[in-house]
């Protein structure tokens, strides 16, 4: 997406499953994931390990959103800054399985 990113592409769980999980966005401070299957988007804050899951409606207009922040501008720093906004959001915590 921008100098300093990176994007991936993960598969996990059983085969007969065919659950994906595709990093759309990874800086220093922030990932974003994408759950194509369930039509969602997974915002995580690294710093507080906590984060939350936009699904539906509400995740098409984050990922538009985002799309905006990055054609303004690419740069690592202005994306995080766009995605420091959802901040307050971010209250689940993760837990390692």
């Amino acid at each position: 997406m921008n100098r300093g990113s990176r994007v991936g592409s993960y598969r996990y769980g059983h085969e007969a499953q065919d659950r994906h999980m595709n990093i759309i966005y990874n800086s220093e401070n922030y990932y974003v994931v994408e759950y194509a299957a369930q039509h969602g988007y997974e915002l995580v804050d690294k710093h507080t390990a906590r984060s939350t899951f936009y699904q539906g409606d509400v995740a098409e207009r984050f990922l538009e959103s985002m799309r905006t922040a990055v054609r303004e501008d690419a740069s690592v720093e202005h994306v995080d800054e766009f995605l420091d906004g959802y901040d307050v959001l971010t209250s689940t915590p993760i837990t390692m399985h």
